[in-house]
């Protein structure tokens, strides 16, 4: 540890009135040229980052049933630039969706800065159950996938169908009495990073509280919300087996906060570390 004093003082420009961007809103560093667009995605070259999608959620506490998409979560209003200097800017805007008996509603902050990562600060309420919302980081990258664990960082593949078949051999059930789920499965926990690596560069997504990601064909999707009113449910569609006391719990209205990051495009990973190119 050591500390160095400060000399330079970068003014912060006084934006009494938060002005609106009318047009698209462009930052570039010596890292990544991003364009925030007025519907409210992050493009960095061929990426688009930051949207968020409205699922139908079927499952449970324990298993997770994704259902066809409901909806995306539009701009209600376009981004305001809250504060800037010659080296940040802080941009905020509001998006919602909502259907017939629910709705979803998030404050968005992006926070761009001379450094590689992107940071969105998100403040998502919603109401109503049997739904689950997602931020998508399509990063325009095919290669592997590696996921930050609490002891380790692993390689895992997009989809795991190596799974008993519904009705196993006589054998088998004998000794299967908690849950197990069915077909594949394509819902992952991950602990504060997941990446997608080819043997050029690797995209990272940090998040923290967050814990379940899916991928596909080179699209991150991050869980920010399943509002289930089942602890446990007996007709799922994909999982069989005991997993517990069937229980409704009913909490139809939930706020929560959620902080993600974005690297840009930086060296292959490695197994035990990664870093940024000099």
């Amino acid at each position: 540890m050591g500390i160095w004093p400060v000399a330079e003082k970068i003014p912060i420009d006084a934006l009494p009135r938060e002005p609106e961007i009318s047009a698209d809103f462009a930052w570039n560093n010596e890292y990544y040229e991003a364009l925030l667009q007025t519907d409210g995605m992050l493009r960095i070259g061929d990426a688009v980052l930051g949207e968020l999608r409205v699922y139908a959620e079927n499952g449970d506490t324990y298993s997770d049933e994704r259902g066809d998409l409901l909806g995306v979560m539009l701009p209600v209003n376009p981004p305001r630039i809250i504060e800037s200097s010659a080296r940040h800017a802080i941009l905020e805007f509001e998006c919602a969706w909502r259907g017939q008996d629910a709705w979803v509603s998030a404050r968005i902050r992006l926070i761009l800065d001379p450094s590689p990562l992107l940071r969105w600060q998100i403040d998502l309420d919603s109401s109503g159950a049997d739904l689950g919302v997602e931020m998508r980081f399509e990063t325009a990258r095919q290669g592997e996938v590696w996921v930050g664990m609490p002891f380790d960082l692993v390689q895992r593949p997009e989809v795991d169908a190596d799974l008993l078949p519904r009705k196993p051999s006589p054998e088998l059930s004998s000794i299967l009495l908690g849950q197990r789920e069915l077909g594949e499965v394509r819902t992952f926990p991950f602990h504060e990073l997941v990446a997608i690596s080819d043997q050029q560069s690797t995209s990272v997504v940090f998040a923290r509280g967050l814990h379940a990601y899916r991928a596909e064909a080179g699209t991150l999707s991050l869980t920010l919300r399943r509002s289930i009113e089942w602890l446990t449910r007996a007709d799922l569609e994909f999982r069989v087996g005991d997993a517990g006391p069937f229980f409704m719990c009913r909490m139809r209205a939930v706020s929560a906060k959620y902080a993600t990051s974005w690297l840009s495009p930086c060296c292959p990973i490695l197994p035990i570390r990664w870093r940024c190119k000099p």
